[in-house]
């Protein structure tokens, strides 16, 4: 329980920081996530996030090199993966996956011993930052949630009590998840 405290007031801090710019692009509490596709780093093939549908997604925005990403990763297998892994997903019993989405292109062999070492399952290629800066510009770490049925919050509790109207997204007639 002291990790999961941890994490959220992680979380809070990273949040409650000014980004470096603003943009009329960002996506905000209960927005409709448009459909991504980016490379997962193991298998070399294209993932979207309709390859999700049905769970709550936590993304998670890494550079190895980044000191506060690394003390995020730190925390996320305990206060998150696992927590939710072993709940078997939220109180709503909807499933929480999480995605790693790796900013650094130039150092790969860095890079995987990062992801080794924080044991992260998947992980996709934002290189770009083209799904990253939707959600924030510049910086990282970078956390957000997304689900089909409902908007959510940054920190654990958006993610555990998801899916508590399960209309409110579907209903719009857009396709694609509810973000924050």
């Amino acid at each position: 329980m002291n990790v999961i405290i941890r994490l959220l007031g992680l979380l809070v801090i990273i949040v409650a920081s000014p980004p470096l710019s603003t943009a009329q692009n960002l996506y905000q509490k209960g927005d409709i996530v448009t459909d991504f596709e980016l490379v997962d780093r193991a298998t070399g093939k294209p993932t979207r996030l309709e390859d999700f549908k049905g769970s709550i997604v936590f993304l998670e925005w890494f550079a190895y090199w980044c000191p506060f990403c690394q003390a995020a990763a730190a925390e996320i297998g305990p206060g998150i993966v696992d927590h939710f892994a072993t709940a078997g997903g939220n109180i709503n019993g909807i499933p929480v996956k999480h995605i790693s989405l790796n900013l650094e292109p130039l150092s790969p062999n860095s890079t995987q011993m990062f992801i080794d070492f924080y044991k992260l399952g998947t992980v996709l290629n934002d290189f770009n930052r083209a799904v990253a800066n939707r959600f924030q510009t510049g910086g990282q770490p970078i956390f957000a949630s997304v689900s089909r049925v409902a908007a959510l919050g940054v920190g654990l509790r958006g993610i555990e009590h998801a899916g508590a109207d399960l209309s409110r997204c579907d209903q719009s007639g857009e396709s694609g998840p509810c973000a924050d």
